[in-house]
């Protein structure tokens, strides 16, 4: 399989899986801010790596690491200071997609002090 198919896979999973998920049908009250926040934070992490070309190899491994986690999306990149230049912006884009179509599943889990996804 290509790298296209497997994003059009991906992608096609998402929209199956989230087909009832409107905005319409989704209490934003139940929405976790605190979760949002968080995962906002990573993929602005990712973000201005690709738009400023900047970023601290940590972060950047960090962010890209919980990511694929949450999202069950692992990136075909390896986010560090040494690949600056290098990327593509594909998992940024599809991180992206998935937070704004699965935000009402994530949950600040106090205990572990992350993010989980909520089923």
């Amino acid at each position: 399989m290509n790298i296209k198919s497997i994003i059009l896979t991906g992608i096609l999973f998402l929209l199956v899986g989230n087909v009832f998920a409107t905005d319409k049908n989704i209490d934003k009250k139940n929405i976790d801010k605190k979760a949002c926040k968080y995962v906002q934070e990573r993929i602005s992490i990712i973000e201005e790596f690709h738009n400023l070309e900047e970023g601290y190899s940590f972060e950047l491994t960090s962010a890209s690491n919980f990511l694929g986690q949450i999202t069950q999306l692992k990136s075909k990149t390896g986010y560090s200071y040494e690949t600056i230049g290098k990327t593509e912006s594909n998992d940024l884009i599809t991180w992206k997609n998935w937070f704004n179509e699965n935000k009402h599943l994530l949950h600040w889990d106090s205990k572990s002090k992350t993010v989980i996804v909520r089923l």
